[in-house]
């Protein structure tokens, strides 16, 4: 992605000032993004006066971010264009393909999360093993049980039902060297 930036940047007889890259954070999600924030300081105090995105969704995919850009943009008299997107705000009808695209991005994030969604609840009312992430407390990678990690969920369970709260179950395990 950085090098089809650089790629339209030098096409341009653009200077790259600095790659922004919020990694490992969803452009959909309400998290501190601050590489996001920093672009958008940047803009704003001059620093830059155009941003490069590989793709749309890279940049975010929330309409309300998106005006936020365009908000930016339109008081600096910036530019937003995309490697990948008809995107170009330096024209009226890039402006509009910038607020349709995002617009896209959005519902399409929306949909992907209900079908993900849906995906593990079919998973979990047919009783799958979960086939992702890190191995479950008392299982092994395969989903079979660990005995003596299942008798310390049964305790964990039994106290939770009693009342006793989580902070209160940790310490009990910390105390005991219970390896989670």
């Amino acid at each position: 992605q950085k090098m089809d930036c650089r790629s339209l940047a030098k096409s341009r007889a653009w200077t790259v000032h600095d790659i922004y890259a919020d990694r490992d954070t969803s452009a959909y999600t309400s998290a501190k993004r601050p590489e996001y924030d920093r672009l958008i300081d940047d803009l704003r105090n001059g620093v830059i006066n155009a941003v490069i995105v590989w793709k749309l969704d890279r940049l975010t995919r929330r309409v309300v971010e998106i005006g936020r850009v365009m908000e930016v943009l339109e008081e600096t008299g910036a530019i937003l264009v995309s490697v990948n997107d008809p995107i170009d705000t330096s024209s009226a009808l890039g402006k509009g393909v910038l607020s349709l695209m995002a617009s896209f991005a959005e519902s399409e994030s929306e949909a992907t999360s209900k079908r993900v969604r849906r995906a593990v609840q079919q998973s979990v009312e047919r009783g799958d093993f979960p086939k992702s992430g890190n191995r479950c407390f008392g299982y092994t990678l395969d989903g079979a049980v660990i005995e003596e990690q299942a008798d310390e969920l049964r305790w964990m369970v039994d106290q939770f039902l009693q009342g006793v709260t989580y902070r209160q179950i940790a310490i009990a395990l910390n105390d005991r060297d219970v390896k989670t």
